[in-house]
C-alpha cells in the first residue's frame, strides 16, 4: 500500500507527486430517462391503431409500428416485445387469436375489461358486508363453533348445518383455584424405577387416553370447520410461576381469553367402540353435524411420547 506524503512546500496531500487539491472532481452525469412509453403501452397502442376487431394485429406489424413511431433500440426492443406478449397472455391483458399456443407468434388482441357488477353491492346489508370482510381476512375458516354451544338433540337428522344456541361464553371464567391432583379418570401419574447400565434411575410420567381428532371439511364452501374451546392447561401456562403459588387466580388480571384455542374437533378414546364411531360422535357433540360413517376417512395414526393419536377426515355439504 502506498502512503500519502505531506509536502512541506504545499498545504495539500501529495500522491505520486500529484497535489489532489488542484485536481478537478468530475461529477457523474444523471441518467437520462427515456421519453418513450413502456413496452406494454407501445404494444397496446400498436394493436389499437393497426389491429382489426376480429384478429387484432400480428407480431410483425406490431414491431413495425413501434419501429416507425418510437425511438427505440432495434437490437433490444425485440426481446422486450416478445417477453411482454407472453406475459400479457398469461396475465389476461392480451388474447391470442391465432398462432401457436405459446410464444410471441401469431395475432394478438387486447382483452376487454369486464364491466363491474354493482348489483351485489347495492343489495348487501351492513351485516353481510362485515361477514364478507371477515371471510376474506380468514379464508380457511368456514365456521367456528364453541364446545358446549351445540344442541345435538335438534341436529340428529341434519348434516347440512349445526343447530347452535350460542348461550355459552367460552372466556367467562371465574373462581379459578389450584389443588394437588390425587386421582383422575383422565390422567394417571406414575413413577418408573429402572436400571440403565447398572445405574438405578427414577422417572415420573403420566399415562393418557388415546384420542381421535377430526378434520371437518365443508365441500361446498371449500373451507374447514374449527372448534373454539377453553383449555385450562393453556390458561395455566400463561400465568407467571410466582402467581401460580397462590391457591386462587385473579381472573381480572388473567381473563379467560388467555385459555381460548382454535383447534380441530377431538376427543379421548374412553369407550369400547370403533374409532370411526367415536369420531362421528365427537363431531355431533362438539359441532352439531350428523355425518354418516361412510363420509369419514382415516388419515394417520401416530404416537407422541406414550399416547396414540388417530386422525380422521370428515366431509360435509
Amino acid at each position: 500500500m502506498r502512503a500519502h506524503v505531506m509536502d512541506k512546500s504545499t498545504e495539500g496531500f501529495l500522491h505520486d507527486g500529484v497535489n489532489y487539491e488542484d485536481v478537478e472532481v468530475r461529477r457523474r452525469k444523471k441518467k437520462q430517462h427515456h421519453s418513450r412509453p413502456s413496452t406494454s403501452q407501445m404494444v397496446h397502442n400498436a394493436i389499437t391503431q393497426i389491429g382489426s376487431k376480429e384478429k387484432g394485429a400480428s407480431v410483425q406489424k406490431i414491431k413495425k409500428y413501434i419501429y416507425a413511431n418510437y425511438k427505440v433500440n432495434l437490437n433490444k426492443i425485440d426481446l422486450f416485445i416478445n417477453k411482454y406478449m407472453k406475459k400479457g397472455v398469461r396475465d389476461g391483458r392480451l388474447i391470442k387469436s391465432t398462432g401457436f399456443r405459446n410464444g410471441a407468434i401469431g395475432f394478438f388482441k387486447i382483452a376487454a375489461k369486464p364491466k363491474p357488477d354493482f348489483s351485489e353491492k347495492r343489495t348487501l346489508t351492513p351485516e353481510k358486508r362485515k361477514r364478507k370482510r371477515l371471510e376474506k381476512q380468514v379464508p380457511v375458516i368456514s365456521q367456528v363453533v364453541s364446545e358446549g354451544e351445540i344442541d345435538s338433540s335438534n341436529s340428529s337428522n341434519s348434516q347440512l348445518s349445526p343447530v347452535s344456541s350460542f348461550t355459552t361464553v367460552m372466556d367467562l371464567i371465574d373462581d379459578v383455584s389450584l389443588q394437588p391432583l390425587t386421582s383422575s379418570q383422565f390422567v394417571n401419574p406414575l413413577r418408573m424405577h429402572y436400571k440403565q447400565n447398572d445405574i438405578e434411575k427414577i422417572w415420573d410420567l403420566v399415562s393418557l387416553h388415546e384420542s381421535v381428532s377430526i378434520i371437518i371439511f365443508n365441500v361446498d364452501k371449500q373451507k374447514l370447520i374449527l372448534v373454539r374451546q377453553f383449555r385450562p392447561a393453556v390458561y395455566y401456562s400463561g400465568i407467571p410461576p410466582e402467581e401460580r403459588a397462590s391457591s386462587t387466580i385473579n381472573t381480572a388480571k388473567y381473563p379467560g381469553i388467555r385459555g381460548l384455542t382454535l383447534e380441530f374437533c377431538a376427543g379421548i378414546v374412553d369407550k369400547s367402540k370403533e374409532l370411526v364411531q367415536i369420531a362421528r360422535e365427537e363431531v355431533l357433540e362438539e359441532c352439531g353435524y350428523d355425518v354418516p360413517l361412510e363420509h369419514f376417512e382415516k388419515v394417520i395414526t401416530y404416537r407422541q411420547v406414550s399416547t396414540l393419536y388417530h386422525v380422521w377426515c370428515g366431509s360435509i355439504w
